[in-house]
């Protein structure tokens, strides 16, 4: 039950996410690195720092390897489509 309502937090404070931030989260999730996103995104490595930042703070994260572990735990209970609130 605890793992259930901190998905279910989680999810919700993904909703507080602008569409930059869901761009670069879907990278995550389809297993890029942070050193591939302003290539992909055509931003600076600074506005990526900024935006991972963003997302930390949003998701309430202390990291990227956590944020990994949520990815993976949205991913294996079929669930990844909430993290992007599709």
């Amino acid at each position: 039950v605890g793992s259930e309502m901190c998905i279910e937090t989680v999810a919700e404070r993904a909703s507080t996410l602008t569409g930059t931030e869901r761009t670069i989260l879907q990278y995550y999730m389809d297993g890029y690195t942070v050193k591939d996103i302003p290539e992909l995104a055509c931003i600076s490595a600074s506005t990526v720092k900024t935006h991972n930042r963003n997302l930390y703070r949003k998701l309430d994260v202390d990291s990227f390897d956590e944020l990994k572990v949520y990815i993976e735990l949205f991913a294996s209970c079929g669930r990844s489509s909430e993290l992007l609130n599709k």
